[in-house]
Parts: structure tokens; sequence; C-alpha cells
């Protein structure tokens, strides 16, 4: 599982920390904005990387998306639910389908190691769409005559 190397440093905390490691992650809810920042000095501690949480039901899709508030630009990272890497990457915005069901974990960090303050300096908004796979099955009428 991933675990931050080094001390992180929140000089201006945004309401969603501490939320550094895939175990101290927040839920996201779809369609429910989420502000966030990097506030951590990597010249000096370990650079701020946030983690949500979020549950897929089967057969479904969703898709993250990171408006930047300012000249933020991120790395999105998805985990499975004990933390380990899966693989599925993007920056400002990531679709993945037909997962299994079940919990998982978003990352987001800064793609430079400029990229830090507070959120009017390098913040960023994350915002996620869920949509649900269907199945539909149309009657089959079959005329008597």
């Amino acid at each position: 599982p991933l675990t931050p190397t080094g001390e992180i440093f929140h000089s201006c905390p945004d309401a969603y920390e501490l939320d550094d490691t895939w175990e101290t992650a927040f839920p996201l809810v779809a369609g429910v904005a989420q502000h966030h920042s990097f506030d951590s000095d990597p010249f000096s501690f370990a650079a701020d990387k946030d983690f949500v949480s979020f549950d897929l039901p089967p057969k479904s899709t969703i898709t993250f998306t990171i408006s930047s508030m300012t000249n933020t630009n991120t790395l999105m990272e998805l985990y499975d639910a004990d933390g380990n890497a899966l693989n599925v990457t993007g920056s400002n915005q990531l679709v993945w389908s037909q997962p299994p069901a079940g919990r998982y974990y978003l990352s987001v960090s800064p793609d430079s190691l400029v990229s830090y303050g507070c959120a009017s300096e390098v913040g960023y908004v994350l915002e996620s769409e869920l949509q649900l796979g269907y199945t539909v099955y149309l009657p089959v009428i079959v005329n008597g005559s």
C-alpha cells in the first residue's frame, strides 16, 4: 500500500485535511464538489497528496473531473480497498468503467514541485459523476393468429 514519504506540513489546511493517506480519506459523494489545496512546501516537507474514498455499485462508470481554481496541474491515481495502486491515472479528467463493485480510493497530487500554497494560490475543485449500468429487457409480444 501507498504511504507518504516524509512529513507533510499543512501551512493552510483545506476543509478535508488530514486526508494525506488512503486510510484517512474523506468520502467523495457523486455530484458534490470538494475544494482542496496543496499546502505543503515540497522543498522543506513532503508534497501534499489528497485522498478521497468512493463506493461503486456493479456495472457502473465513474468520472472524476478537476476544475482548477488557479493554475494547478494535477495527477489523479486510483487505488483498491487495500491501498494498492491500480495503475489508472488521469490529469483533469479520469473515467473508469465496469470495475468490480466495492470501495476504492482516488489520490490527487500536484504534477510539479512548484505547485504548493493555500487554496487561493494552488487550489482545485474535485467532482465525480456516477453512471449506473442497466440492462433493459423488453417484453416480446406474439400475435395469436
